[in-house]
């Protein structure tokens, strides 16, 4: 009879001893599981970042190059202005021909007149 009974007992000894198996392998499943999780999060993160990283720097060189652009405007304007301010000349003088062409021609008018 205490024969049997140990036998029970080893046999409770023995599952107990699988149970706890189980429990620390589901246990370290549940730790690698976690741990596979927080890593796909830690990538996925650092995708983001990654992602972040590169329009940050797209934007940087958008900007560089607006910048740039804006440079070769200002300087363009600048050179339009120049040309601009040519062509007034340009004007004034040419104003001045004609005004000069104008008093030419009355004062030869006068003359012939004059002679007439």
């Amino acid at each position: 009879r205490s024969c049997g009974r140990q036998g029970s007992q080893q046999q409770k000894a023995k599952e107990e001893q699988e149970k706890g198996k189980q429990q620390k392998e589901q246990k370290l499943e549940e730790k690698l599981q976690k741990a596979k999780e927080e890593l796909r999060k830690a990538k996925e993160e650092l995708q983001k970042a990654e992602e972040e990283q590169q329009v940050k720097e797209e934007q940087r060189k958008a900007k560089e190059g607006q910048k740039q652009q804006q440079d070769e405007q200002e300087r363009g304007d600048g050179e339009q202005q120049q040309q601009e301010q040519q062509q007034e000349r340009g004007n004034e003088e040419q104003q001045e021909d004609q005004c000069q062409q104008l008093a030419e021609r009355q004062q030869q008018q006068q003359q012939e007149e004059e002679q007439q």
